[in-house]
């Protein structure tokens, strides 16, 4: 999957051939969650929530939910790349915001990630580097749940 990367930010766009509201509660409820992205979670997705994701062999990163516009987007913030998420500044978070919206035959996902610019310089170019990748990845698993029903298996590192 391809992810375009600027100065303070990596995006992603694609097209699945599955409805809006599947591609919705694949952002907001615990078993679409899970079914794409981190190993467990727990939060009710709602804004001012925490999101809570334990990542196999990474360990827990925990966000908060920023936004939530039914069924046209859903945000949050976290610590960015791999490492001790905890013991890193609050001003360090970046932002993640996914949108949707129905297409002739599915529905189009954009995913941001922005803020990196507020990370420390000295870890900045390995949070890009570690988040390129776990976005390539996570963007053709949430493709595979969406289309195929097809489950996550193992870790980003696999």
């Amino acid at each position: 999957m391809e992810i375009t990367k600027t100065s303070d930010a990596l995006s992603s766009e694609l097209i699945v051939k599955a409805p809006l509201e599947k591609a919705w509660a694949a952002f907001t409820t615990k078993e679409g969650w899970e079914s794409w992205f981190s190993d467990k979670v727990t939060s009710d997705f709602q804004v001012g929530s925490p999101l809570v994701m334990y990542f196999e062999g990474y360990g827990e990163n925990t966000g908060t939910v920023v936004e939530r516009e039914e069924h046209k987007s859903f945000a949050y913030q976290w610590h960015p790349g791999e490492g001790d998420w905890e013991s890193r500044p609050v001003e360090e978070k970046t932002t993640v915001r996914f949108t949707i919206e129905p297409v002739d035959g599915g529905t189009k996902i954009t995913m941001v990630e922005s803020g990196f610019s507020k990370v420390l310089e000295a870890r900045r170019p390995k949070a890009f580097e570690d988040n390129t990748g776990g976005w390539s990845y996570m963007m053709k698993q949430i493709v595979r749940w969406l289309e195929d029903d097809v489950r996550q298996s193992g870790s980003i590192k696999d």
